[in-house]
């Protein structure tokens, strides 16, 4: 998949980049294998794969944030791709963050730390946020709370 795909534009995207162990994408001219480990491409002309590992995904700039202790910085990285992006269904967005939050916080040993979209560790910044003059998205039409999320 290129990078300007119009799926790159769906929340579920994000989820399925971040969260899978491998991922087999097709684009038009190539094929790109990324594991935990290594990328590789394949062009369609020469059959050869290429090693291209010192590119880094979102996956593994998120992971390497998250084991140098910037659970926070790699969290609001998240949130800003994942609201970016278009979804289906709009009640799908706080499950979704919360299976993202799940997945980030999974080897922190700290379970309780994910409360509505904020990290407790991080509980005052979470909270100090602004949305972008002339955002693209409407707010929704019903109420949600809590209004931080």
């Amino acid at each position: 998949m290129e990078r300007d795909s119009p799926l790159q534009n769906r929340g579920w995207i994000l989820q399925e980049f971040t969260l899978s162990p491998r991922l087999l994408l097709f684009g038009p001219f190539r094929m790109r294998l990324e594991c935990q480990t290594c990328t590789h491409l394949e062009d369609y002309e020469n059959e050869e794969f290429t090693n291209v590992s010192s590119e880094q995904t979102m996956k593994q700039r998120i992971q390497s944030m998250i084991s140098s202790d910037e659970r926070a910085r790699a969290w609001y990285d998240i949130l800003f791709e994942f609201t970016r992006r278009d979804l289906s269904n709009s009640n799908d967005m706080l499950p979704a963050v919360a299976g993202m939050a799940r997945w980030l916080i999974a080897d922190s040993g700290k379970s309780d730390n994910y409360v509505a979209g904020l990290l407790k560790d991080d509980l005052c910044n979470g909270l100090a946020w602004y949305a972008n003059v002339g955002a693209a998205k409407p707010p929704p039409s019903e109420y949600r709370s809590p209004s931080w999320s």
